[in-house]
Formats: structure tokens, sequence, C-alpha cells
């Protein structure tokens, strides 16, 4: 686990780098540092990519490295969804079984259907929870299909 401290003192190189720009020689010797420290802090096998306001990278480790996004990334986008929305709005994210009725309480024939409204609050343990509820209201197992309708953004 990285510690609360060390990710502060690469956040505070990062913020002094703006000022050392102009110097090329004092720009390298800042990017090697910070090199060195985002490896010491975050690993090898962590995506990092810090630029100064110019453009140019200042950290690049594993830049091209498909990774899965920190939860970090999730901000920006939620705060651009939400800054379209009513504050009072509600993302509803639906359930249905469409289906008859079940010979034995084992296995339900028919299709369950997720009627989605894009929450980008929805993530992994979301679907842990809904799962676990379909499963309480005795639908343990179906013989059918999983539909899904309307935009679904999962955040896993």
């Amino acid at each position: 686990m990285i510690g609360r401290h060390a990710v502060w003192v690469l956040n505070i190189f990062v913020v002094m780098a703006g000022g050392l720009l102009a110097d090329p020689s004092a720009c390298l010797a800042l990017e090697s540092r910070l090199q060195a420290r985002a490896l010491e802090i975050f690993g090898e096998d962590q995506g990092i990519y810090f630029v100064s306001e110019v453009g140019s990278p200042l950290v690049a480790i594993e830049p091209d490295r498909p990774l899965m996004p920190a939860s970090l990334s999730k901000i920006p986008a939620t705060t651009a969804i939400l800054g379209r929305l009513d504050p009072n709005h509600r993302f509803r994210t639906r359930v249905i079984y469409r289906g008859g009725s079940a010979a034995s309480t084992a296995t339900r024939p028919g299709d369950l259907v997720v009627e989605a409204s894009g929450d980008p609050f929805l993530v992994s343990e979301s679907l842990l929870w809904i799962g676990s509820e379909v499963a309480a209201r005795g639908y343990g197992r179906l013989d059918g299909s999983l539909e899904v309708r309307g935009p679904l953004f999962l955040n896993l």
C-alpha cells in the first residue's frame, strides 16, 4: 500500500517542477528524480504519467501498457455527467425477471433484463449486491439469457 506521505512528496515535486522548466538541465535532473521516486513509491507494475504545463513528460512508467484505470479517473467523468443533470436526478438500474413460474426452485426458466440508466456510480460491488438481492428473491439459477438495455458503464 502506498503511504499518504509518499504520495504527497511526489505531488510536491510535481508542483515545484513548473519553476524549473526554463532551465533544461534542471528539468532533466528533476525528471530523473521524479522518475526514480515514482518507481520507489508505486513500483514498476503501475502506469504513471505526469506531464508539465507545456506537455513534456515528467514521469512515464509503463505509459503504453494498457492497465485498468485508477479510481481517480472516475472523478472527471462523474463531475462532467453530474454537471449536466438536475441536482435531484437519481440513476435507476432495474432488474426484471421475464419468464414463467419454476417447476423447481433450483432453476427458473426465463430471462433476466437489466434496465440501465448510465449510472457512473455502478461498480463491481453494486453488481455483487444486485446479484445477492436477485438470489435472495428466489432467482438463484436462471435457464435463459441476460439482457442489458440502456447505457451501462461499469467502473470495475
